[in-house]
């Protein structure tokens, strides 16, 4: 464990197997999920801004990924 993807916008922190954590820049507490099961991935929610998002999870993961936004504002949609 303990592995990091780590961007301008965005810092990924390995949680356990098979979850990462990811704190965005720009908000304070701007806080993001990525599970991989196993077959796909899930991202919860998507931050405000976040240049390549889209990139930064496909280093991490190489499932398919579904997008979560857990409410309807930019600090959870805005990074897809």
């Amino acid at each position: 464990m303990g592995k990091k993807f780590q961007s301008d916008d965005v810092v990924f922190r390995q949680i356990d197997e098979h979850t990462w954590l990811g704190s965005g820049h720009l908000m304070a507490s701007e806080s993001l999920y990525l599970v991989e099961g196993n077959d796909k991935a899930v991202l919860i929610d998507a931050g405000t801004r976040i240049a390549d998002l889209d990139k930064a999870v496909a280093s991490i993961t190489k499932k398919p990924v579904m997008l979560v936004a857990t409410m309807p504002t930019g600090s959870h949609r805005f990074g897809h």
